[in-house]
């Protein structure tokens, strides 16, 4: 029920219970988990009005990822005639090999809006490899020295321990006076 205060007149006002800043923080900080929580990471799709379909992709049309001089891209369904894509008042060329698949269906390209020709993924690479800055070896290494790490102590085998004890037993018979 809420407090009243008595202004000895026929109505009285409701007084509202102010909370302390820690309250209101904590508050503050459960609804931000809350949403963090709940909310999502979406997966990157194109739009469908911008994917081929199987009839574009039999007539030659290619998603095109259009790097734009100003830094900004563009995702393009755009025709590819002889081996060439026209881009706004530009023509660049596309060889066979600078073609990728989105989603392992669409044939996709990436242009760079000041080059004549299209990105391609063997350069790159072999650039990469001569600076080396390739993160191809990466898991490899990270196992090899995972596996390094976590070597235990050299066991002492059954064997060794067997010999030790024949050596013993020799070893008392012939200077214990045994024999």
């Amino acid at each position: 029920m809420e407090d009243y205060i008595d202004m000895g007149k026929k109505g009285s006002l409701p007084v509202k219970e102010e909370k302390s800043m820690k309250e209101t923080l904590e508050e503050i900080s459960e609804k931000l988990e809350n949403q963090k929580k709940n909310k999502k990471e979406k997966k990157f799709t194109i739009p469908f009005w911008k994917r081929p379909t199987k009839k574009n992709i039999k007539d030659g049309y290619v998603i095109a990822l259009i790097w734009e001089e100003n830094n900004c891209v563009d995702i393009l369904k755009l025709p590819m005639v002889d081996n060439t894509i026209k881009v706004g008042d530009t023509f660049h060329s596309v060889l066979s090999e600078n073609i990728g698949l989105y989603k392992g269906k669409f044939p996709f390209v990436h242009i760079n809006k000041w080059r004549s020709d299209s990105f391609s993924p063997q350069e790159s690479y072999n650039e990469a490899q001569e600076n080396k800055i390739t993160t191809y070896g990466q898991k490899l290494v990270m196992s090899r020295m995972i596996s390094d790490a976590i070597k235990g102590k050299p066991k002492i085998s059954g064997s060794i321990i067997i010999w030790l004890v024949i050596i013993c037993v020799v070893g008392y018979l012939i200077f214990g006076g045994g024999i």
